[in-house]
């Protein structure tokens, strides 16, 4: 994961207890440690961020749950 993605997933995990109180069962765009945007569905949030004028790549997209984290990184071959 990027070092700004990291970064993103570190805000999440720190502030997890407080994010959970309002976005349970959401999907949560993160960006500059804040939600930037939120919805019932990954693509639609996703799609919601691209519109809005975030380019990908640049904001992390994560399911709010009482479960444990799973972390799945994928890497582009595109430079």
């Amino acid at each position: 994961m990027g070092d700004s993605l990291q970064n993103e997933l570190d805000y999440y995990l720190s502030n997890k207890e407080k994010i959970l109180k309002e976005y349970k069962n959401c999907f949560v765009a993160i960006k500059e440690n804040k939600i930037i945007g939120y919805g019932k569905n990954k693509v639609d949030t996703v799609n919601q961020m691209i519109k809005e004028g975030y380019s990908l790549g640049t904001f992390l997209v994560h399911f709010v749950s009482e479960e444990p984290e799973l972390i799945q990184r994928f890497y582009s071959r595109i430079v």
